[in-house]
This record gives C-alpha cells, sequence and structure tokens, in this order.
C-alpha cells in the first residue's frame, strides 16, 4: 500500500471515530448496561421517596392503641417476647403497653407474665402510664437517691397514689397485693371509696373471703370491684394478700388508660 492510500485509510477512521463520537453524544445509541442521565435517571421528591411510609397500609398485630384499637404509631415494630403469645388472656393488653414504653421485657427476651409485680415495679409503671413528674425529697427510709425506682416512688407518693406500708418504709420490694392493687386503681381513675360500710357489703357480698379484707382496703376494694376495675376468682374470692403477677398488673393498667370505667348496674352475688 502507498503512504497516499494509507493516509487516505487514517482518515477515513478519523472521521468514522468522530461520527461514532457524536452520535453516543447525542443519546441516540443503546449501549446494554448503561443508560444516559436524561433519559432514565429521575430525582424523586421527598414526599414521592416517603410515600410508602404515609400511604402504606398498618396490620394490627394485637396491639390496641389509644382510641382506633391499632398501634398508634405504624413506624413502631411490635414488641415480641419468648414467654407470652396471641392466645394468652392478656396478650393484648402486654403489647399495647410494651409498644407505648409503659412496661418492658428482661434482657433475654422474656417477659415473664406470671411473676409477681413488687411495688417499686407498680410506681414505674404508673409513673409512665400517667406521665407523673417527681417532686420533692426522699419520703421513705428504704428509698434512695441511688435506686432505679426513686423518681417513681417520689411521684406516685407526692401524688396520693402510693402510700407506705408504714409511715416510714415503702417496701419497694415486697410483692404488690390485690388489695393493695384496688387501692392504687382507685385513686388513679380518680374515684371514690365507698366509704358506707353497709354498700360496702353489698360490693363484696360475692367473695367467700371478704372478712380477710384489710379494714383500710375494704372501701377501695369494694369501688375497685363497683366500677369494674377488678372482680374475683371462680372460686367465689377475692384473694386480698394474693401478690398481682406481670400479666394481671398490664391488665390493670390498660384498663385503667384505654377502658370504659363506669359502675356496674347491679351488685354481685
Amino acid at each position: 500500500m502507498t503512504n497516499l492510500g494509507l493516509q487516505k485509510r487514517r482518515v477515513r477512521v478519523a472521521l468514522l471515530l468522530v461520527v461514532l463520537i457524536a452520535v453516543l453524544l447525542s443519546g441516540l445509541v443503546f449501549i446494554p448496561g448503561v443508560s444516559t442521565l436524561s433519559n432514565s435517571l429521575k430525582v424523586l421528591p421527598a414526599e414521592a421517596a416517603d410515600a410508602s411510609i404515609k400511604t402504606g397500609s398498618v396490620i394490627n398485630a394485637g396491639a390496641i392503641g389509644e382510641s382506633t384499637g391499632t398501634i398508634s404509631n405504624p413506624n413502631t415494630p411490635t414488641p415480641t417476647y419468648t414467654d407470652i403469645f396471641p392466645d394468652d388472656w392478656f396478650y393484648e393488653k402486654v403489647i399495647a403497653l410494651a409498644s407505648k414504653g409503659i412496661v418492658n421485657g428482661y434482657a433475654d427476651g422474656s417477659f415473664r407474665p406470671m411473676r409477681s409485680t413488687t411495688r417499686a415495679e407498680m410506681a414505674s409503671l404508673l409513673m409512665r402510664a400517667k406521665g407523673l413528674v417527681a417532686t420533692g425529697g426522699e419520703p421513705f427510709d428504704d428509698v434512695h437517691g441511688t435506686d432505679w425506682f426513686y423518681g417513681a416512688v417520689v411521684a406516685v407518693y407526692s401524688t396520693g397514689l402510693m402510700n407506705g406500708t408504714n409511715q416510714s418504709h415503702f417496701s419497694p420490694m415486697l410483692p404488690l397485693t390485690r388489695e393493695q392493687a384496688s387501692a392504687i386503681m382507685v385513686r388513679a381513675a380518680g374515684l371514690e371509696s365507698v366509704a358506707d360500710i353497709q354498700e360496702q357489703e353489698l360490693w363484696l357480698q360475692g367473695f367467700k373471703d371478704r372478712r380477710i379484707i384489710s379494714s383500710w382496703a375494704r372501701p377501695y376494694v369494694a369501688a375497685a370491684v363497683k366500677y369494674g376495675l377488678m372482680s374475683g376468682y371462680p372460686s367465689q374470692e377475692f384473694k386480698p394478700a394474693a401478690a398481682v403477677n406481670r400479666a394481671e398488673t398490664c391488665v390493670l393498667i390498660w384498663n385503667l388508660l384505654y377502658g370504659e370505667i363506669k359502675p356496674l348496674s347491679s351488685y354481685p352475688v
């Protein structure tokens, strides 16, 4: 090939390269695996990017919210525990309170529903449920500023929801009894205790063990029964000195916050 022919060939190759580059830049040629910015890259506004959160349906997994019957915040995951299940009679109320941060489980993933609730734990639950604030100093000899339950005990005592077991002791680690719980529920609901002794007897007449209810607790137990806050056992006993377990405590708190509190239409028999 002569030098002139070689030069002409180089010119033709150069021209072809120029044309090919121009075509690529114009977006007229599709190359697999590559897309031009002008045709395929779309920048979504923030509202559209978040549309799946705002418009997506929320599945009710058993938690009961404040007024709608569903989880109040759809972005809050439903708590799960290794030892409670959807067919447990207390399940929905435990999950509802846990979803709102009122009650917690244990580090091992359990809830331990049958474990007794201590007085300190009840104080803590009430503080969260009612949004109480601790005001004042140390009201009891066995409650100190370094205790995890200190603020809760101060809050429930200063608001009159819980008292000590005597003038100087709160007994935070003792189990909460059913008659103590009845007094707390009545106070927390803003109800009056049943002061009249004859009316007390009418509301308590359905319990075979009513005679062993402490005298100070009888007005509160009667009121708790009257307003449906507490009831007895199939054995027709109230079991006033029995400890309240964690499952029962959650039901009590849920009923206090979201239940319909009104007097029963008739005395129990």
